[in-house]
């Protein structure tokens, strides 16, 4: 009996779950946290980053418009 899935669907899952997308969003993440004084996140942040950063970019969405914003006129 075959499987439905693959081992190289399973290698390239595996491989964007622990590469290095999810190194970024984990720094992100804790940068965030500890800027912020919110220790208590990290657990949260080690387990789920793309979901902890992602929650908190739509949460900030209008501070990351305006520094985008600034950052566009300092570069013209």
């Amino acid at each position: 009996m075959t499987s439905k899935f693959s081992n190289e669907s399973t290698r390239l899952i595996y491989n964007y779950a622990f590469g290095p997308t999810r190194n970024i969003l984990l720094g992100a993440g804790l940068c965030f946290a500890i800027q912020n004084k919110l220790y208590t996140h990290i657990p949260v942040i080690i387990l789920f980053p793309s979901i902890y950063v992602g929650y908190h970019t739509f949460d900030n969405k209008e501070d990351i418009i305006v520094w985008f914003k600034n950052l566009k006129n300092k570069l013209k």
